[in-house]
This record gives structure tokens, C-alpha cells and sequence, in this order.
């Protein structure tokens, strides 16, 4: 164990009297620091370690998980001193607030609890102010000249969900070695401001001046990197300027540039990688061919190893037998001290990112009309994976800027409106990490969202959306285009996808709101123009039911009481007719302070008189 280990062991024995939690990536050396700590302070019969990687975990966390250390019932968990959650999975708001008042009580009691858990998981800033807090910075520094460790994380790190542009911004930063952010824009790289102090908070070994824009990468690692660097770079290049030249070329071109100016630095050896990397790219038919793998999670104690607890023991009612898999203790953890980690080749004869997105991938098909449904693969996305509020709402308002795209900035203002921009950002990317882990399911990576040059986007080559459909249809109807009967065929179409107000049943902010208004009137726009059309080839039956269906859908809009008022003179129900003007009056009036236009006046009239 080194010095920087050796003090974070020491500050975990120091802070008992609160819960430790070790919020970092996997590949860091967080559970080999939990191990060491173990070890190091409990005894054999002391220590329990549970896998909240196992899928009876949440179950078992409902059931009463935790309060197994307390009971009298189970004896043998009761005398266990430390109590390590390895791994803990993301918890739902009400889930995380039951999480941590169990492990406050557990405290309460005397025992000591470490937390494991990635930063997109870690819902606790809030629930846990006083609790110990090791990061990955931390970590950072027990491995910074360990280069098996070292590059066992920065792959780990190129293969994780983080944003495009901190892989790239880091690739860059990794082939230079140390400069300014400032020196890589002139290069034509596009680096937002903020970029490379939030990307040293993710990946320390990147080191960052924010005052002086100076960063020093010299604690990465080249060799071993090639794939990676080679798919960041090439995505870097993608900014939309490449309508003149293929992205091969403006990535050549640019990683030139990059190695004259290392040359010009007198950085001969470091210029030659770049270039070597250049003529890769050159050579290569697709960009992107070094497809990045997901790699597996760090070591945990091996299950096969494991001396588990007698299941007869926790069978009692607040925790169910399921929960004897979760648990090991001490004495069956294998491995040394602090445990390297494992290097994951990356596998040969892996599809290239271009060959994925060119491939067939499963259509998501979204649904938003009467509450939102969402389809992958023909299986429905269950609502439970997407019980994160802020999830949801980035989702649903990235599928509403369907095609277009919605810079980051904005989303971030709309989803975190009262919060400092640092924080407001850093939320946003936990939150976009855990969405596209819901869409990519079982794959590696997410072929629905990017977000390239702060614009985020979902698509549409591979999203089938209702509201789009319902756009298309609607614009043939109101704009007449193509013959009548497609014309009527879309009528009874746009009626069909209408099946209710987009994402009834949720709270919205008001721009989904006003979308929600926008869709509604809509349909009413529709409604009207079909009863006029039905009226005009004598199908009076079809036109009154659409003046009344625009009637159900909105009766707040003059016209529609008009038009309902004529189609239903036309059928032969004068006093309906003379009801419907009625309401209309009493609406505008009671509501607006207004009485009715001189053209719903005069249909009146027209009806009171006998004249039509």
C-alpha cells in the first residue's frame, strides 16, 4: 500500500462516525480501497460486503435489506461492525431518501457503512451533507504512476457514456501532453470554455489551471490508447465544416497542424505519434474503424470463492431469503492488498461507429399523444427506467427538437433554471449519461443520442415520433395537398394518433405546455377544416361530428362555436345552433369580458330570422 493510499485508508478510520462514500468511476481502485480499509481495521467476523450489482438487490434493499444488521433474529449479521455496499446501482428519489435513512440508522447503532457507487449514481450530496466524501481525484492519486492502473482507467474512461466532446477535448489534450486550451482552438478545434475544467474533474490525470488555461496531461499514457485516441480525434474533426472535405481529411489536416506545432515546441518524438495517428486516419476507408468496447466492471470478491451465510438465517419477514446472495463476509474476499486491475484488450473484428450507424438499428418508436410510450426493439421501455424526473424531461425535450436539435445551454436552462451554471452542468451530464444508458439497453453504446459542438440531439433516422406524423398529416389537410380522398384519409389518420393531449398525466415546465397547446390546436385547425370539407361534398353527418370533436377538444376559440353553430343549422338542429351561440356568449363574457364578433353576430341573426 503507498503513501496516498495509506491516507485515504486513514481517513476513512478517522470519520467512523459518519457514512464513507467513494463516489467514482469503475477502473479507479474504489473497491480495492474499500478491501484495503477492511483488512486493515476488522476482523474476519466484523465485515460484510454486499454486491449491489446483484439483481435482488434493489428487492432486497425494499424488503429491508439494511435492518438485517439490526435484528435479533439474525444474530450473525448483527455483530458486523463494517458494512460495505459495493457498486450501488442508481435509486429512484423516494428509493435513495429510504437508502439513506437506513444507513443513518445504522450509524445511529454503531456501525461503520462505506458507499461505492459511480457519480451518476451518487443522488446523496444533499441526503448526506456531513457524510466522508473520496472522489475520483483521490483515487487518482494512489495509481498516478502505476501505468497498468493508469491505463486500465483512462480506457475505462474513453469507453464510458461522457459526453463526445470531453473524450475528444482529453484525446487532444493526451497528444499534446501540456499547453493551453487556447493553442488547440487555434488549431480549429472546438472547445467550449467551461470544457476543460469539468473534463479534469472526470478524468484527473488531466490536470487543469482554470486561471492560466495551462493543462498538463504528461500522467496519461499514450501507448495502449490507439483505438481510443483514434475514435476521439476523428469525432473531434465533425463540427459541421466537413461539407467541402470528407472527415478523413479535415481530421488529417487537422492532427497536422497539431503535429507542426509539437514540432515547433521541439517535441520531435511527440509530433511523430500525431503524425503516425494522421496517416492512420488517412489510410483508413472509415472514420472510426478502433470501435471502443464497453469494458467489464472492476474486480469484486469472486462469487465462486465466496462463504455465504446460511439462507434459514434471514428468513424472517423483513428479509427475504434473496438477501443471502448479496452478502459475503470478510474471510471470503480474495486477492491482494490493493488488487491491480485487470488491462481489457480491445477485441479485433469489432464494427466501426460509421459501419453501426449505417447498419440496421432497431427504430424507437415514440410515443406522446394521450401520455408517453416508449418502444425498443417491440419490447415497451418500462416507466420505471425513466422515473428520474429530469431524465424524462430531457428526453421529452430532446424528442420535441426531433430533427433540429437543442443546444445544450438551453437545455440546461430549462431543466435546471435556479442553479450556478457549474452545478446546473454537471447535472446535466449525470443526467444525460443515465439516458442514454436506458435507450442503449444491453449494447455498449447509444446510437439514438448525440451531442456534438453543444448541440444535443436525438436521431431521426432511427425514431418513429407520432407528433412528426401528426405534423406531416396535418399540413396536407390544412394546405390541401394531393387529391381529396388522401386528403381525407390523413382526416381520419391525424383522429387516430390524436389519442389525447402530448404527455397528459405529467408535470411539465411551460415549454411543454405550450406545446401541449400548440398539438391541441392543432387538431382543432383540422377538426374545422374537415366539417368544411364534409359540408361542402353533402355529408353533413361527417361535418357535424368534426365541428363537435373540435367542440370537445377546445371550447375556448370563437370559431369553433361558429362552425359548430353552422353544421348543426345545416343538420336541421336550429336550437342547437341556438344553445351552441348561447354558450359562446356566456363563455366570452364570463371569461374574456368580450361579447361575440360581428360574424358569429350574424349567424346568429341569420338563424333567428329563418333566412338560410
Amino acid at each position: 500500500m503507498n503513501l496516498a493510499a495509506e491516507r485515504l485508508v486513514q481517513s476513512i478510520q478517522e470519520t467512523t462516525e459518519v457514512p464513507t462514500f467513494i463516489v467514482a468511476p469503475s477502473k479507479s481502485g474504489r473497491s480495492a480501497l474499500a478491501l484495503a480499509y477492511a483488512r486493515a481495521h476488522c476482523g474476519v467476523e466484523e465485515a460484510c460486503w454486499l454486491d449491489g450489482t446483484s439483481e435482488a438487490f434493489r428487492e432486497a434493499l425494499d424488503k429491508g435489506l439494511l435492518e438485517v444488521f439490526l435484528s435479533s433474529e439474525a444474530p450473525e449479521y448483527a455483530v458486523c461492525r463494517l458494512i460495505v455496499i459495493d457498486d450501488l446501482p442508481g435509486l429512484d428519489d423516494g428509493a435513495a431518501q429510504r437508502f439513506s435513512d437506513g444507513i443513518d440508522r445504522l450509524v445511529e447503532r454503531g456501525k461503520q457503512i462505506i458507499v461505492i457507487c459511480s457519480p451518476e449514481n451518487d443522488a446523496f450530496a444533499s441526503l448526506q451533507s456531513d457524510r466522508h466524501l473520496i472522489d475520483v481525484r483521490a483515487l487518482c492519486s494512489i495509481f498516478r504512476h502505476d501505468e497498468m492502473r493508469t491505463l486500465a482507467f483512462l480506457q475505462a474512461f474513453f469507453a464510458s457514456d461522457l459526453p463526445l466532446e470531453f473524450k475528444s477535448t482529453a484525446s487532444l489534450m493526451i497528444l499534446m501532453r501540456t499547453g493551453v486550451a487556447d493553442e488547440l482552438r487555434a488549431l480549429g478545434y472546438h472547445i467550449a470554455s467551461d470544457t476543460p475544467l469539468l473534463l479534469s474533474a472526470s478524468c484527473p490525470l488531466i490536470d487543469f489551471d482554470s486561471s492560466s488555461g495551462y493543462f498538463d496531461a504528461r500522467a496519461c499514457l499514450l501507448k495502449g490508447l490507439d483505438q481510443q485516441l483514434f475514435a476521439s480525434v476523428c469525432a473531434a474533426a465533425r463540427e459541421g465544416e466537413c461539407v467541402v472535405q470528407s472527415e478523413k481529411e479535415r481530421a488529417f489536416e487537422r492532427l497536422s497542424g497539431l503535429a507542426m506545432h509539437l514540432f515547433g515546441r521541439d517535441e520531435r518524438q511527440e509530433s511523430m505519434e500525431v503524425l503516425e495517428l494522421a496517416g492512420r486516419i488517412l489510410a483508413f476507408d472509415e472514420l472510426g474503424s478502433a470501435q471502443l468496447t464497453s469494458l467489464p466492471k472492476e474486480g469484486k470478491p469472486n462469487e465462486s470463492d465466496l462463504i455465504r451465510p446460511s439462507a434459514t438465517a434471514l428468513d424472517f419477514t423483513h428479509a427475504p431469503g434473496t438477501v443471502s446472495n448479496l452478502i459475503c463476509s470478510l474471510d471470503s474476499i480474495s486477492g491482494e492488498e490493493l488488487p491491480s486491475l485487470d488491462v481489457p484488450k480491445t477485441p479485433k473484428g469489432r464494427t466501426s461507429v460509421s459501419e453501426q450507424r449505417d447498419c440496421a438499428v432497431e427504430p424507437l418508436v415514440v410515443r406522446l399523444f394521450g401520455g408517453m410510450e416508449i418502444i425498443l426493439n417491440g419490447v415497451r421501455i418500462e416507466a420505471s427506467l425513466l422515473r428520474r424526473s429530469k431524465v424524462k424531461l430531457l428526453f421529452i425535450h430532446l424528442v420535441l427538437s426531433l430533427g433540429k436539435g437543442v443546444s445544450r445551454d438551453t437545455l440546461i436552462e430549462r431543466l435546471w433554471p435556479n442553479k450556478d451554471r457549474v452545478h446546473a452542468r454537471d447535472n446535466f451530464y449525470v443526467t444525460w449519461s443515465r439516458l442514454c444508458r436506458v435507450l442503449a439497453g444491453s449494447e455498449s453504446s447509444c446510437p439514438y443520442l448525440s451531442n456534438n459542438n453543444q448541440i444535443c440531439r436525438i436521431d431521426d433516422r432511427y425514431v418513429s415520433l407520432d407528433i412528426l406524423e401528426f405534423d406531416e398529416l396535418s399540413k396536407a389537410v390544412l394546405f390541401g395537398r394531393g387529391p381529396l380522398d388522401e386528403q381525407l384519409d390523413a382526416i381520419f389518420r391525424l383522429d387516430q394518433l390524436y389519442r389525447g393531449d402530448i404527455l397528459a398525466g405529467l408535470q411539465l415546465d411551460s415549454h411543454i405546455r405550450s406545446n401541449q397547446q400548440r398539438y391541441r390546436s392543432l387538431l382543432v385547425d383540422v377538426m374545422l377544416k374537415a366539417a368544411q370539407t364534409f359540408s361542402e361534398m353533402g355529408n353533413g353527418d361527417n361535418a357535424l361530428w368534426f365541428a363537435r370533436k373540435a367542440y370537445e377538444t377546445d371550447a375556448t376559440r370563437e370559431d369553433v362555436y361558429r362552425i359548430l353553430m353552422d353544421m348543426q343549422d345545416r343538420a336541421g338542429q336550429r336550437t342547437s345552433a341556438l344553445r351552441t351561440y348561447f354558450d359562446c356568449k356566456r363563455y366570452l363574457n364570463e371569461e374574456l369580458g368580450i361579447i361575440p364578433s360581428q360574424r358569429t353576430t350574424a349567424l346568429y341573426q341569420e338563424l333567428i330570422l329563418d333566412r338560410r
